[in-house]
């Protein structure tokens, strides 16, 4: 219970540090907002990398031209679905599009190439929360023999909240030949988005943000050196 709460607030934490604390009810061109701003970057930033595929970027840069069309799609778009283990765990970044900021989970295919058989488990991991841009989240490296709790995430759904932990969520890690894991997002209208293979994570570039620190170091130089006078 202890580490679930120190995951709930690095979530939120990383959340705000990107600065996903404004809401969304202007999404115009003259006045984006943050999260919008959010999308259209890490966007931007897959455009830049030469770590992604072509079809990561194409996906990127459609993503772009729906947000500048002024007309609200909708269906929710996931860009990348990326893992990183950290002390058994697995931090996921998910790199996602929802013009109407209302996705409720995350939807897991786990295919054994051998057999054919694919395992299908549905989280709804931000039913309480506002998403629609950029995720951290911990989940379980999944052992050969976990499932999900479905009476556990029905009470969730039911009785929970925001400030509560929500249940045990599993994923496996792919595996060349063995195993293949994709992700998919789905919306609170039932809006379903593209599949993504789980792969593991690669650094974005975020000329936006980086951009802002530099200003913000740049002003701060400023600041310091008037002071000095």
């Amino acid at each position: 219970m202890i580490m679930q709460i120190i995951f709930k607030i690095v979530r939120v934490l990383f959340i705000a540090i990107l600065g996903l604390l404004t809401g969304c009810e202007n999404r115009t061109l003259e006045e984006p907002n943050i999260w919008q701003l959010q999308v259209e970057d890490f966007c931007k930033g897959i455009l830049l990398s030469p770590d992604y595929p072509d079809s990561t970027k194409k996906l990127a840069a459609q993503t772009l031209e729906n947000w500048a069309n002024d007309v609200v799609d909708p269906d929710p778009v996931l860009l990348v679905a990326g893992y990183a283990e950290d002390k058994g765990k697995l931090a996921v970044f998910l790199y996602m599009s929802d013009e109407e900021f209302n996705i409720e989970g995350i939807t897991v295919f786990e295919t054994c190439l051998e057999t054919g058989e694919t395992l299908v488990e549905e989280y709804p991991l931000f039913l309480f929360d506002t998403v629609g841009h950029v995720q951290l989240i911990f989940i379980n490296r999944r052992e050969a023999s976990q499932r999900k709790d479905e009476e556990a995430w029905k009470d969730y759904v039911a009785n929970g909240s925001f400030e509560d932990m929500w249940p045990e969520a599993f994923v496996s890690l792919p595996k060349e030949n063995e195993i293949e894991v994709e992700i998919e997002i789905y919306d609170r209208n039932g809006n379903r988005s593209n599949r993504v293979l789980f792969r593991p994570y690669v650094r974005i570039p975020r000329p936006f943000l980086e951009e802002q620190r530099y200003r913000e170091q740049k002003g701060l130089k400023e600041w310091f050196r008037q002071l000095m006078r």
